[in-house]
């Protein structure tokens, strides 16, 4: 027998030995047998009708957080199966587009138990259906408007303005029908471009003939014109409301002006000019230039009902640089505005510096994410500093206005910035920090300590930003009230910080600390994780962050606080009760009143 024969045989016979005495392969888990594996079947339904849904998405997912889920699809009976299920326990849900949850949440689901070789089945999974918004859109005499615009928006909880939630027409008789509407609270806004009927116009134009003095309100909500003075509409699951809207006709005059450019300076192309309304409901901005001449400056808005509006110039020159005016304040009332003077200017570049404290530099006293900063409370430029990097962001504080987000970068030697094309306004400071966490101590803009993070540029303003950060994050302990220990490590904590614009933000839940908080105030809160791991969105926790009072978490100190989790069956309570307009879960208000010509039928 040849030698390498031999030795090919005994290895082979050593191999296998070795597999002989660690029948585990040395603790890696071996695949499972296929017939050790159980399968689960079943249906989706309508949980009003009990009529099968079609093309549902079904989750079959184990209640281990290291188990893979099975997916299937509804067919056209509502049956689904999944198999290759190891035995043990799992939850099963599902979705359909046309079954939003309430505040666009996942529905519950069921629990099973899987048996090895054995098929799970008889499962039925309900989806409760969704509600439905109709009406109809009528002019001052009764008549139908068609190709009016009729948006759905959820009423704001707080932070960021919501989506549309959906958005349709009106047919040749008015009529419009919103379907699929997840259950929560909404706003319903008519957007209308018809002019009025030819016979009225007659009677309203102005004396050359041309220029109308009255047109249909553009927007209106239920109960009223504004966002501000609407009712809003509480939609359950299946609920049918019907509305009606009857539009009037409001005086309207038109807002003539000039834009140039200043001395020394022209532009490239010509410039775009924003009509913003001053106030709550700036999603009516407007923006026109077919009625500019390029050669004069001159332009003109028509049509424009009472109210305070501001207007914005803005492009570039033949250089690439941005030019700006300031907002021009315009009021428009029962007699025509004075026309309006508009300069572009290059815009402003804004400079700063960010420093944070060596190790053996005294800290200032703390302050919230830059908020509140008492008087000299930033230390000078002057003072030994260790720089670091990071990004800064300026945020248009003004919604709807006419400029973007614009950001720049830290230099890590130094720690100074630029950012250039700033127009006029206010904006919102941001301060990311991602290779090293630290929090925003003091913040200074020209001679001034920032209040609410928000700076006011101007074309004289100096322009100079200064901001002191320190990495010394809070250190928390969070203590749970009102909660069985057992359900204390099912609990996952939040973070919603206290005001306008900002996001709900999850933080660590493992030993009760939250380890990357920075200071600011917070509505702090747990909520017990449901069974199939749904999540909850940004929505529901701005809604059960209304539930507790806020707290201020403080840098450079500790701190024990105490924490309350709600159990998942409150959870739904609240969310119920808001949608109801129950106070508990929100401020109630009235869902009809027929005298503002809006009828409510659910």
């Amino acid at each position: 027998m040849p030698r390498w024969l031999l030795s090919f045989i005994v290895c082979a016979i050593a191999v296998r030995g070795q597999s002989s005495a660690y029948p585990g392969n040395q603790g890696r888990p071996q695949s499972q047998p296929l017939s050790e594996r159980g399968s689960v079947s079943g249906r989706v339904v309508d949980a009003a009708s009990g009529e099968p849904i079609a093309g549902a998405r079904v989750t079959i997912g184990g209640t281990s957080k290291t188990d893979s889920a099975k997916l299937a699809t509804s067919d056209p009976a509502g049956g689904f199966l999944a198999g290759g299920l190891t035995p043990g326990s799992y939850f099963v849900s599902a979705s359909h587009s046309e079954y939003p949850g309430a505040l666009n949440l996942a529905q519950a689901g069921t629990r099973i138990e899987v048996r090895a070789g054995k098929e799970t089945t008889g499962i039925t999974v309900s989806l409760k259906p969704a509600g439905t918004i109709s009406g109809v859109v009528l002019d001052d005499g009764g008549e139908p408007l068609s190709q009016c615009g009729v948006s759905l928006l959820p009423v704001p909880l707080g932070g960021a303005v919501p989506p549309e939630a959906g958005r349709v027409s009106t047919d040749d008789k008015g009529r419009f029908l919103l379907e699929s509407v997840a259950p929560d609270r909404y706003l319903v806004v008519v957007s209308c471009e018809q002019d009025l009927p030819a016979e009225h116009i007659l009677d309203v134009v102005g004396l050359n003939g041309f220029e109308p003095g009255e047109t249909w309100q553009r927007t209106f909500y239920q109960n009223g014109t504004t966002r501000s003075d609407a009712a809003e509409i509480s939609v359950a699951s299946g609920a049918e409301v019907n509305l009606e809207f009857q539009l009037r006709s409001v005086p309207v005059h038109t807002i003539r002006g000039t834009v140039t450019p200043a001395p020394g300076l022209s532009w490239s192309t010509a410039p775009e000019i924003r009509l913003i309304p001053e106030g709550p409901d700036t999603e009516d901005s407007r923006e026109w230039t077919d009625y500019l001449n390029v050669e004069t400056g001159g332009f003109r808005f028509e049509m424009i009902p009472r109210g305070a509006y501001s207007l914005t110039a803005w492009t570039t020159d033949q250089f690439g640089r941005l030019l700006v005016s300031e907002a021009g304040k315009v009021v428009v009332g029962p007699a025509a505005p004075p026309p309006v003077q508009l300069q572009l200017r290059i815009s402003t570049t804004v400079f700063g510096k960010v420093e944070r404290p060596d190790s053996g530099t005294a800290t200032v006293a703390p302050a919230s994410a830059g908020q509140r900063i008492p008087p000299g409370g930033v230390p000078p430029m002057e003072s030994p500093r260790t720089a670091s990097a990071g990004i800064l962001t300026l945020m248009p504080a003004r919604p709807g206005g006419p400029f973007t987000t614009l950001t720049g970068r830290v230099s890590p030697q130094v720690g100074s910035f630029q950012i250039p094309g700033v127009a006029p306004g206010r904006w919102l400071v941001r301060y990311e920090q991602p290779q090293q966490p630290a929090w925003v101590e003091s913040m200074q803009y020209g001679e001034a300590p920032v209040v609410n993070q928000e700076i006011e540029v101007t074309p004289d303003s100096p322009a100079i930003l200064k901001m002191r950060t320190n990495p010394k994050l809070p250190n928390l302990q969070l203590e749970y009230v009102d909660i069985a220990a057992a359900a204390k490590s099912s609990c996952a904590l939040q973070a919603v910080p206290d005001g306008e614009g900002s996001r709900g933000m999850p933080i660590r839940s493992d030993a009760g600390g939250s380890d990357r908080l920075v200071p600011g105030r917070y509505h702090l809160f747990g909520v017990e994780q449901q069974e199939g791991g749904v999540s909850l969105n940004e929505r529901a926790l701005r809604l059960l962050g209304r539930q507790v009072t806020s707290v201020e978490v403080v840098g450079g100190r500790d701190q024990t606080l105490q924490v309350r989790c709600f159990p998942a069956e409150e959870v739904q309570k609240i969310i119920n009760h808001y949608i109801a307009g129950d106070s508990r879960g929100g401020s109630a208000s009235p869902l009809a009143d027929s005298s503002r010509r809006v009828i409510v039928n659910s």
